[in-house]
């Protein structure tokens, strides 16, 4: 994919606001990539049980109506760790591994073998180093809490359309900006900095992944670096941002 200048991609991440996440309906023009950016966090306790087995089955069941023809996850080994990724799908598609309690085994290995995909791609996650907070002035973390509850007493779908839910990002975000704005600290501006910084590299990381000749890609992200990546997105003219909620059938 063309290669977008930090410099550009820095002024729409500052112009844009949480409202744009909840309201703005990605484009639908033909001719582009459409890219579906689906948001996951912590997994449930009992990844393994039998029930929460059918429910990735459901999940992946919804999600391949996409018809991805690439699967992008995050890594951070670089080429060994994309080698080892890829190495441990092949022998669970040959039948010689089981799947682990990772979510690229659970949910990547699935879909990419029910869309009839030979691989699984990675895109490097930024090395961005974001500061440590004082705990004082750290930002309120009920939301992680909301999230660990959520996770263990909905099935996955459903726990999964509360993550992408375009209200609930925005609301995110418009809670991480009230916290930043609240705290005129010289820590806080860095971390902000930072946080934008690490986003902008990532979203780089994205678009140099996606190969030329894909029609449909589904990337993996961090669900709290959703309300950063999505208007960035949005922004760009040779993509159509896919909604993941119409593919997350309610269970």
């Amino acid at each position: 994919m063309k290669e977008f200048g930090l410099a550009m991609l820095a002024l729409l991440l500052m112009v844009f606001s949480p409202e744009m996440i909840a309201q703005s309906p990605p484009c639908s023009s033909s001719g582009k990539v459409k890219v579906m950016l689906l948001g996951a966090d912590m997994l449930p306790d009992d990844l393994l049980a039998p029930n929460r087995q059918s429910e990735w089955d459901h999940l992946v069941q919804g999600l391949e109506r996409f018809h991805p023809d690439q699967v992008l996850f995050p890594i951070v080994g670089g080429d060994l760790e994309d080698t080892l990724m890829n190495r441990a799908y092949t022998r669970y598609v040959r039948g010689y591994q089981p799947l682990s309690r990772s979510l690229v085994a659970q949910l990547g290995y699935r879909l990419a073998f029910a869309s009839h995909l030979d691989r699984i791609d990675g895109y490097e996650l930024s090395e961005t180093m974001i500061p440590t907070l004082d705990q004082q002035v750290s930002p309120n973390l009920n939301i992680l809490s909301l999230k660990h509850k959520m996770a263990n007493k909905n099935s996955l779908t459903n726990y999964f359309r509360f993550l992408n839910d375009p209200k609930v990002v925005a609301a995110e975000r418009r809670d991480l900006n009230a916290w930043a704005m609240s705290h005129p600290d010289p820590q806080v501006s860095k971390y902000m900095g930072a946080l934008t910084s690490s986003h902008l590299a990532t979203m780089r990381e994205i678009l140099q992944s996606v190969d030329a000749d894909s029609k449909a890609v589904l990337v993996l992200v961090d669900a709290s670096s959703l309300s950063f990546l999505i208007p960035l997105m949005d922004s760009m003219h040779e993509i159509e941002r896919v909604d993941p909620m119409a593919y997350l059938q309610v269970q």
